[in-house]
């Protein structure tokens, strides 16, 4: 297959460069995705980069990876495979692509490395393509390691800053491939089945004369000799469409909004998918369409691409996304019902906070078993300009939001399709009618009734999350994404049966020590952490002991938290003797700590002490041991005692639990 004449009947080696020189029409190449044990025996070629190998000597095992496959490629020294051979492929760099020819055979045992572990490549021939530089800016294997509450015993995981720094390399990883595979067929979907329904697809402005929505979160940009914004929706250009008698139409197309980025929930530049329609009578005509149309994408996805979805899930654990064949519908005053019932503050004509919003799609999924549904009936004051009021209420409006997993992907709304009702609205947003003159003008002679909207759908399809912690020199994560993590975690713990929970900060790396460097906002985050695992485990909480760790030897900061959320007990450190740790010495803390217990009236939290604790040098107290330590722990009023082994995931000592007792 090669180019040059020298290399035509090697065995293994370098292409050179690829100028196009030969065609070789004659070899077909086989995708990895449709290799399998119904193929044993067939000779194949493939094109595959080097995810892994290993080997020595007289072998080598090869992991060849196409996009969210791989398979295992064999050599073993023997007949026309030399040593040189063998020695060739165990120095081949990790992502370098290669040509590989061989035999296909099913294998004894499943490689569950692989994706295709029923089978294995032996290997014949071997070249490669383009190879990669040996050191690599990330490793793939690190840059797809499960993330399970970050516990990965020890082995190395890709922060985001190297990620993007190296996007190349991450989108390379099964998830990032699975993740656009999947975002691809949502648009597909959306545009096939609008098509069906006789939508056509159009392609609005980007460059606009002002702020579309007449909100402030608009990119201002230089327009020759004046200015001009780029566009924060493609909703007026669609609400055109409809008074141009296009009925329904929809856009596929980028969106800018100039929105503090930092979360999860926002972004400055991103897809949006809308559409819009004119209905007969009613707008959940409309509403109707969209939310069956959500469905249809949904069904689709689990039908279709459930290897791309476990791709993802390998590396970012999640409960499958269910909905219902018919959407379910709630009117926004039975929401705020539901929320009151939970013991939630919420108002008649307030828009929902995100954490009522998290909190209701709980509690939707478990009164209706659906991870989506329709909320209708917004209250007009939280809507845009051109919303129609609700005729039956004017505090309400003709407008809907749909959330997955309780968070909103998408608004929908009837629009003011009058011009003198939608000049009035304008009036009271405060929006300069000169801007829009062309928008209300076109109004003027006729428009059909009409209703539209939708966003992002793949994040909460997947369960995907940003999986970091705030404001660390080791991790970047919102306060508001560390609440999502506990609200997560706690409902796992809920369902798993077990007696207690601990909260500990203990990815809030490199920790500073004892209370008096432990800021405010330590002390706020782990509060709102405790109250909002209490949140989730509602009536439910007396069958859990609860209990608080804030690291490192922060008691104080503890018990204060633990009295303030009503957590059961603190883990405390330090307690009695002293030791050197990680972060300096720690003195041990007994009196100061109960004093300041009973000064603030918390003798109703437990204090469970670490004796001999881990990731610490006990040298200076070598002549005590386990035994005596918890005496002393006891004589000074501690409530338990915990023991640990050396590290953290490290078993205790057999010979120290016989002693402790």
């Amino acid at each position: 297959m090669s180019s040059s004449s020298t290399q035509q009947n090697l065995s293994f080696g370098n292409y050179p460069i690829m100028q196009s020189k030969e065609k070789h029409e004659d070899i077909k190449f086989i995708n990895i995705q449709d290799i399998g044990a119904e193929l044993d025996g067939k000779e194949i070629w493939l094109r595959a980069r080097i995810h892994d190998s290993r080997g020595k000597g007289k072998n080598c095992f090869i992991c060849l990876r196409q996009r969210i496959y791989s398979v295992q490629g064999v050599l073993f020294v023997g007949g026309e495979i030399t040593k040189e051979f063998v020695k060739f492929a165990q120095n081949i760099s990790k992502e370098s692509l290669v040509d590989v020819f061989g035999q296909i055979t099913k294998t004894p045992s499943p490689v569950s490395s692989c994706t295709q572990s029923d089978v294995e490549i032996k290997i014949q021939k071997l070249f490669i393509v383009s190879a990669s530089e040996p050191r690599l800016p990330l490793q793939m294997e690190d840059a797809t390691r499960p993330d399970i509450g970050e516990e990965t015993g020890g082995l190395a995981v890709v922060k985001l800053d190297t990620r993007l720094d190296n996007r190349v390399l991450d989108l390379r990883t099964p998830t990032s491939q699975a993740i656009f595979k999947l975002q691809a067929a949502i648009c597909e979907a959306f545009r096939s089945n609008l098509n069906k329904r006789g939508f056509i697809e159009i392609h609005t402005p980007k460059i606009i004369s002002a702020a579309s929505e007449g909100g402030a979160n608009v990119f201002e940009v230089s327009y020759f000799k004046g200015s001009a914004y780029l566009a924060q929706s493609p909703q007026l250009y669609k609400q055109m469409a409809i008074a141009a008698d296009f009925d329904k139409v929809y856009t596929i197309g980028a969106v800018f909004r100039a929105e503090d980025s930092n979360t999860h929930r926002h972004m400055t530049e991103f897809v949006g998918l809308d559409l819009e329609m004119a209905f007969k009578f009613h707008y959940h005509e409309a509403m109707l369409t969209v939310a069956e149309l959500m469905c249809e994408i949904f069904a689709h996805l689990q039908k279709n691409f459930q290897p791309e979805i476990e791709a993802v899930r390998k590396q970012y654990p999640s409960e499958p996304f269910i909905f219902t064949e018919k959407p379910l519908i709630i009117q926004y005053s039975q929401a705020v019902s539901m929320l009151r019932e939970a013991g939630v503050e919420q108002g008649d004509e307030e828009d929902l906070s995100t954490p009522n919003e998290k909190l209701l799609g709980r509690l939707v999924r478990e009164r209706y078993s659906t991870d989506f549904y329709v909320l209708d009936k917004f209250p007009l004051a939280v809507r845009p300009f051109y919303t129609m009021p609700d005729p039956l209420d004017e505090r309400y409006s003709n407008s809907y939001d749909m959330f997955m997993r309780g968070e909103e992907i998408l608004s929908g709304a009837q629009r003011v399709h009058d011009p003198v009702l939608l000049t009035e609205r304008a009036k009271i947003h405060n929006i300069d009618l000169e801007k829009i003159r062309a928008y209300i003008d076109a109004f003027k002679y006729g428009c059909p009734p009409h209703a539209g909207g939708l966003e992002r759908v793949t994040m909460l399809f997947l369960g995907l999350g940003n999986i970091r912690l705030a404001s660390t020199p080791k991790h970047v994560m919102p306060v508001e994404q560390i609440v999502e993590k506990v609200q997560k975690e706690t409902e796992i713990y809920l369902k798993s049966e077990l007696d207690g929970i601990i909260i500990e900060n203990m990815h809030d790396l490199p920790y500073q020590k004892l209370d008096e460097n432990i800021g405010p906002e330590i002390c706020s985050w782990m509060t709102k952490s405790c109250l909002e695992c209490l949140n989730i485990l509602g009536n439910k909480r007396n069958k859990f002991l609860l209990g608080i760790q804030v690291l490192a030897g922060a008691n104080k900061t503890a018990i204060a938290v633990a009295h303030a959320s009503g957590f059961n007990f603190i883990r405390a450190e330090s307690f009695v003797f002293g030791h050197l740790a990680d972060e300096g010495w720690m003195d041990g803390c007994a009196g100061n700590l109960l004093r300041y217990r009973k000064m603030i009236g918390a003798e109703n939290v437990g204090i469970i002490v670490d004796i001999k604790k881990k990731h610490c040098s006990h040298s200076i107290t070598k002549d005590i041991n386990i035994a005596q330590t918890a005496n002393a722990a006891e004589f000074f009023l501690a409530d338990g005692i915990i023991l640990t082994g050396n590290s953290t995931g490290q078993e205790a000592s057999v010979l120290d639990l016989e002693g402790l007792k």
